[in-house]
């Protein structure tokens, strides 16, 4: 019988600890809210009659910060594209917009 292990919370980090702890025990992830994943969100856009699904839960995602992450996706098979990094700023109450490729 596997000894059993309680997971507070579904964000990546739980979800990631979850899935190496099932290969060796009997995991049991505990969540307040009503779905999975913390505060990721996955937003369903359609363009020109073809959908695209863009992942909004982490502002960065690169070989040299996320190595472990990047492990994780390759062993569950998920496939990324390279993509530009922007930054955008929203401050409705100022009126004040901004958006930029570079912090420069």
């Amino acid at each position: 019988m596997k000894k059993k292990i309680a997971i507070i919370g579904s964000g990546i980090s739980g979800m990631t600890a979850a899935f190496e702890l099932s290969k060796k025990y009997e995991v049991h992830i505990y969540e307040k809210n009503s779905y999975l994943g913390g505060h990721t969100h996955t937003h369903e856009i359609k363009e020109n009659k073809r959908k695209y699904f863009i992942d909004s839960g982490f502002i960065v995602f690169n070989n040299k910060t996320y190595p472990n992450f990047i492990n994780l996706l390759n062993q569950l098979n998920i496939n990324s594209e390279n993509t530009n990094m922007s930054f955008s700023v929203n401050y409705p109450s100022e009126n004040f917009e901004w958006s930029g490729k570079n912090l420069n």
